[in-house]
């Protein structure tokens, strides 16, 4: 039997408090800088790089969909590493790694710079952000898990929201490579301390059952103890259709959100002054603390799937508003509905992930989805990008993401538990 570890110094706080609920405060700082400004960044950067380097819009916006397509690759390489060697090491090279493409992108001298400063960056996003996160939330919640990745994911909300305006507004008044080394400098400052001092793997090496007690498991009727200790091999999860078809789902979904969030900065500035569109474009992150915190605190009562088609039609609908809307009132309207649903999508793939093929083999099988749904989702900047200069305008290039919005919550109705393979679930070293 191996020996029960300590927990950090930082659990004698609150000593009689589930030590899983640190693991999401620590899991909300880093998320709230690495992908409160990894993943908010690409509508600014969409919008100041053509400004301040005179680059062609639709060369950043490809720049940019490099950026999610390579995202899901290195997320499907670094799955089963992260399954057997754990999180931590992860994120705290993962938000290096950023840091340090994003001071590369404030200095570019050429677009032949770009598409490799934009893969630098999703490098270092994949390695701390989703798979490792997610996989860290999977072992230490089961049953609680919709509210605990909801607070835990808040933080990606209330990074955007502060980031968006702080950036345009330090773009604009001390260039893009001062900012963009503050926004460096800012991951590395909170993202290492939460890695060493609060982030731990498995609650089963600290004498800890996931959500404190499987009772909480037991009690609800949407979830089941073996399913969730299956081990599955990456080759079978790809034998089940329930796979191929969450990757359509969600690349569709996530085409749809990607596409608006990299080009929304744009098209707002495109029909009011860039001063009121950016807080215009801080609404998207507040509108899904707002949603996400609804949708956390209700999801793990019901079929999380039949939520998911619920918001992919919310957010087709946001879309095709703001393709309608010339005054501001109604833009921003339009843009807070479309806020709503942003950070719940990606938050329930990764929890419908988790409930249909559970916590062992979470990494790998996740990765895999999640490169599945990018290679599609990813094209979304760039057709915007694309059908912009087919156009010549916003309006109408942004009418095809409500589109395919709409295509991905069909597809999601389809989905439901894999059922190709009916052996016994394995034994699993981190479930026992």
């Amino acid at each position: 039997m191996t020996e029960r570890r300590a927990l950090p110094a930082i659990h004698r706080l609150f000593p009689q408090v589930y030590y899983g609920w640190f693991v999401v405060g620590g899991t909300f700082l880093q998320l709230m800088v690495c992908v409160g400004i990894g993943f908010y960044s690409q509508q600014v950067l969409v919008d100041a790089l053509p400004a301040v380097h005179h680059f062609e819009r639709v060369e950043v916006s490809a720049a940019s969909s490099l950026f999610f397509l390579l995202t899901g690759l290195f997320g499907f390489g670094i799955g089963p590493l992260v399954d057997r060697a754990g999180a931590r090491g992860f994120i705290f090279f993962g938000a290096l790694i950023q840091a340090i493409a994003l001071i590369w992108i404030g200095r570019l001298d050429s677009t032949a710079e770009l598409p490799l400063a934009f893969a630098l960056l999703a490098f270092g996003f994949a390695l701390s952000t989703s798979v490792p996160t997610g996989a860290l939330l999977t072992r230490w919640f089961i049953a609680r898990r919709a509210l605990a990745t909801t607070l835990s994911q808040t933080g990606v909300s209330v990074g955007g929201a502060f980031m968006i305006p702080i950036a345009t507004y330090w773009i604009l008044h001390e260039g893009l490579a001062v900012t963009t080394a503050g926004l460096a400098i800012t991951i590395v400052l909170v993202t290492i301390p939460v890695v060493i001092f609060i982030l731990r793997w498995d609650p089963r090496a600290y004498g800890l059952e996931p959500d404190g007690s499987l009772e909480w498991v037991r009690k609800n009727r949407h979830l089941s103890l073996s399913v969730q200790h299956r081990e599955w091999q990456r080759r079978e999860a790809l034998q089940t259709s329930t796979f191929w078809k969450l990757c359509l789902a969600f690349g569709f979904g996530l085409a749809a959100q990607v596409g608006m969030i990299a080009h929304q900065l744009a098209a707002l500035s495109e029909q009011i002054p860039r001063e009121t569109a950016m807080w215009g474009g801080s609404l998207v992150p507040i509108g899904s603390v707002v949603g996400r915190l609804i949708v956390g605190s209700v999801a793990d009562r019901f079929e999380k799937r039949r939520v998911a088609i619920g918001l992919f039609l919310l957010q087709g609908l946001g879309i095709l508003a703001f393709s309608f809307s010339t005054s501001p009132v109604s833009l921003f309207a339009s843009t807070a509905l479309f806020g709503l649903t942003i950070g719940s999508i990606f938050m329930l793939q990764s929890l419908i992930t988790a409930d249909l093929f559970g916590i062992p083999s979470f990494g790998r099988v996740f990765g895999a989805v999640q490169l599945g749904s990018q290679l599609i989702s990813s094209t979304g900047p760039l057709m915007v990008g694309w059908l912009f200069t087919v156009y010549g305008h916003y309006p109408a290039a942004l009418r095809w993401l409500a589109l395919s919005s709409i295509l991905g919550a069909a597809v999601l109705s389809q989905v439901h538990g894999p059922t190709e393979d009916t052996t016994e679930p394995r034994d699993a070293a981190s479930v026992q």
